[in-house]
C-alpha cells in the first residue's frame, strides 16, 4: 500500500513516513512548484511538529522562501495562500487514526496537487530560501465577520483536540453565542480526530442535557465540520449540503450545485424544484475544487462533511458553512431539526467492507457506473459501492425509503459481504 493516496499523501508514522521522506519531500517541491514563495502549516499531531521542521529544511534548500504558518485549521491556510496566491503545503493526517500524518499540497489557484513517487534530488545549497513566521487566522477571521448573525445561539463545539479551536474561539466572541467547549487542549487526543456518530456521544449529551441549539464537531485539520441538530440526531454531509441549497439557491442568480456521486437524491430533488443545476463528480476534494471553479458554483458539498463556496473561491470553509446555518436560522426561526424534517430526508447509513463481488452484486440489482464507482438499485433503496481512495477498503454508501428498509437491507448487504469472503 503507497503512501501516495489519491488526494494527498499519507502514512504510518515513523514507518512509512518520517522526517528524511519530509526533507526529500522539500527537496522534490523544487520541480512541483514554479513560485519560489511557499506558505506551509500544521496539524496538531506530536509528530507534525518535527516533520514540518525537515519540510521546511528541504524547502530552505532549494531556495524557498517560507512562511510558516504554525498550527492551524487547513482552511485558514487555504484561505490566505489563495489570497495571495502562494502554494502551499500541510503537514497533516487529517482524521486518520493517530499512528498516521503525512502532507497536503496545494498550487496557487488552491487546486490539490496529487504525487505518485519521490525523486532522488540532491540540494542545491548555493541557493539558500528564507523563513518567516507569519499569522493566518487573522484574515480569516476577518472574512468570516462580513457574515452578520444577530440571533442568540447556544451551541456545543467539539475541537477533537485539533486546530479548530484556534480560530472558533476567537470567532465565538464576535458572535451572541453561548458555547459548551469540548476537548479543547490541542493534541491530547481523547480519540481519533473523526466527528462521526459514534465519536461525538459526549457532544449529543450535552445538546439534550442542556436543551442546546445545534452541536458541532470538527476533524483533525479542520477542513471537514459535523453537524447535530438540537435533539442531538447527526446530520450527513450531503444533508447539510441540501439545506445550504435549499435556502441560499432562491437567493441567488448563480443556482448551480456541485456534489460528488455518493449525495442523497434528496439534494437533486431540491435543486430541481428551486430550478437549479447540479454538476456531479467524484468524490474528493480534488475533484470538487475543479468542478467549483470550472462551474463557478455557489455551493458544494459533499456526504464526509466538506463544504465549498463561491465566496471561498470555490475552495473548502468549515467555519464559513457554520456561520451560514446560524444564517439559515436566525431567517427561519426554526429549530435545525424543524428544517430537516420539512426536508425529509431519507434514511441513510455508510459503511466499508474488505472484500465485493461487483458482478454477483450486478446480476442481482438493477445498476449504473457512476464517475467513481457503480450504483445499485432495490426496491425503496439504492446505494453506492466505490474503493476508498485512503484506505483498502470499499465504502458503501446506503439510502432507503424508511429506518426498516435501511437497517432490513444493510443487513442483507453485509451477510452476502461475509460470505463472499
Amino acid at each position: 500500500m503507497t503512501v501516495f493516496k489519491g488526494y494527498d499523501i499519507r502514512g504510518i508514522y515513523p514507518k512509512e513516513i518520517d522526517e528524511k521522506f519530509a526533507f526529500k519531500l522539500g527537496l522534490n517541491c523544487a520541480k512541483v512548484f514554479k513560485k519560489k514563495k511557499i506558505l506551509v502549516g500544521q496539524d496538531a499531531r506530536e509528530s507534525s511538529f518535527s516533520l514540518k521542521k525537515f519540510l521546511i529544511k528541504g524547502l530552505l534548500n532549494q531556495g524557498f522562501k517560507v512562511l510558516d504558518c504554525g498550527v492551524v485549521p487547513i482552511v485558514s491556510l487555504y484561505h490566505w495562500a489563495s489570497k495571495f496566491n502562494l502554494p502551499a503545503i500541510m503537514v497533516t493526517a487529517s482524521h486518520n487514526p493517530l499512528s498516521y500524518n503525512g502532507f497536503k499540497l496545494i498550487d496557487e489557484k488552491g487546486f490539490p496537487i496529487r504525487l505518485k513517487k519521490l525523486e532522488e534530488i540532491k540540494s542545491v545549497s548555493l541557493k539558500k530560501g528564507s523563513y518567516e513566521k507569519v499569522n493566518v487566522l487573522k484574515d480569516h477571521l476577518n472574512f468570516l465577520k462580513k457574515v452578520k448573525i444577530e440571533k442568540e445561539f447556544s451551541i456545543g463545539v467539539d475541537f477533537l483536540n485539533g486546530p479548530s479551536s484556534l480560530l472558533f474561539l476567537k470567532l465565538l466572541k464576535q458572535l451572541k453565542i453561548n458555547a459548551i467547549v469540548l476537548n479543547v487542549e490541542l493534541g491530547k487526543f481523547a480519540r481519533q480526530p473523526l466527528p462521526s456518530e459514534q465519536n461525538l456521544k459526549e457532544l449529543k449529551k450535552e445538546i439534550r442535557e442542556n436543551d442546546l441549539d445545534l452541536g458541532v464537531a470538527f476533524d483533525g485539520d479542520a477542513d471537514r465540520i459535523a453537524f447535530l441538530d438540537d435533539k442531538g440526531n447527526y446530520l450527513w454531509g450531503d444533508w447539510v449540503l441540501t439545506i445550504l441549497s435549499k435556502h441560499f439557491l432562491p437567493l441567488s442568480k448563480n443556482k448551480k450545485v456541485v456534489c460528488e456521486v455518493t449525495c442523497t437524491k434528496k439534494l437533486k430533488e431540491i435543486v430541481e424544484e428551486i430550478k437549479g443545476k447540479i454538476y456531479e463528480t467524484r468524490v474528493g476534494r480534488y475533484y470538487l475544487v475543479r468542478e467549483m471553479k470550472k462551474r463557478d458554483a455557489l455551493i458544494g458539498g459533499e456526504s464526509s462533511s466538506h463544504f465549498y463556496f463561491k465566496e471561498s473561491k470555490g475552495l473548502e470553509d468549515s467555519f464559513l458553512t457554520f456561520l451560514k446555518i446560524l444564517q439559515i436560522l436566525e431567517r427561519e426561526n426554526k429549530k435545525l431539526s424543524e428544517i430537516v424534517k420539512e426536508i425529509g430526508f431519507y434514511p441513510k447509513t455508510i459503511f466499508s467492507i474488505r472484500k465485493i463481488n461487483l458482478k454477483k452484486l450486478q446480476e442481482k440489482f438493477k445498476s449504473k457506473k457512476l464517475k467513481d464507482g457503480v450504483k445499485f438499485f432495490g426496491k425503496n433503496f439504492e446505494f453506492v459501492v466505490r474503493k476508498s481512495q485512503t484506505e483498502e477498503v470499499f465504502r458503501i454508501y446506503l439510502e432507503a425509503k424508511n429506518k426498516k428498509v435501511l437497517q432490513k437491507v444493510k443487513k442483507e448487504l453485509t451477510k452476502s459481504f461475509k460470505e463472499e469472503k
